[in-house]
């Protein structure tokens, strides 16, 4: 939970395809590590986050809109 945290501190959430890179970058370095992602940051983020979690091969919780 500490990584998540630091990892969307910075983050302009109008910004979805700028969220989903930071998620690759996460599961590239860490990956290993990550069994699931739960995503739970404004609707218009949803599809470029899931879609690169599901990417890396990892299960899903997606809030609904």
């Amino acid at each position: 939970m500490k990584r998540a945290l630091v990892v969307w501190g910075g983050l302009e959430l109008h910004e979805p395809e700028a969220g989903a890179e930071i998620v690759r970058e996460m599961l590239a370095a860490e990956g290993d590590k990550i069994d699931s992602v739960s995503v739970g940051i404004p609707d218009h983020m949803h599809a470029p986050v899931t879609l690169s979690a599901l990417g890396h091969g990892k299960h899903v919780y997606c809030e609904k809109p």
